[in-house]
């Protein structure tokens, strides 16, 4: 009996942490309108898409399936799929909960250089998608 309490409380948590993190991506993905992607897309580069991208990646909280609503309408409204690569690489590669326990295992300098390389070869990559397709 004590074990489906424990159950039933750690599957409502879940529920819960992952609703708010799909939330929280269909709210920005609302924000996200035709103009202001038409805006986007006539006034900056690509390598500046790309850039502001990954680093949105790195601020987004969440896990990476909470953001499949944000990305699916960032497709839809005309977004190249370089930009939406460095989204998900920036926010899978540069995380910034793990910069606490590197610096607490490495020092400060390992989470920086880490950050550093992780932006490069999304951009890099990045730039590459945008080539392919």
């Amino acid at each position: 009996m004590v074990a489906i309490q424990y159950f039933a409380k750690r599957c409502i948590r879940i529920i819960f942490l992952v609703s708010a993190g799909v939330f929280f991506s269909l709210t920005l993905s609302s924000i996200i309108s035709i103009n202001i992607a038409n805006q986007i897309s006539t006034h900056l580069h690509f390598t500046i898409q790309i850039l502001y991208a990954a680093l949105l990646g790195f601020l987004l909280p969440g896990p990476r399936y909470a953001l499949y609503p944000l990305l699916t309408n960032m497709v839809n409204l005309g977004f190249n799929y370089s930009v939406i690569f460095a989204l998900i690489c920036g926010h899978v590669l540069i995380e910034p909960s793990t910069a606490i326990i590197e610096t607490g295992m490495f020092s400060y300098k390992f989470p920086i250089k880490r950050f550093i390389i992780s932006l490069l070869l999304t951009f890099l990559f990045s730039v590459l998608t945008y080539y392919i397709f």
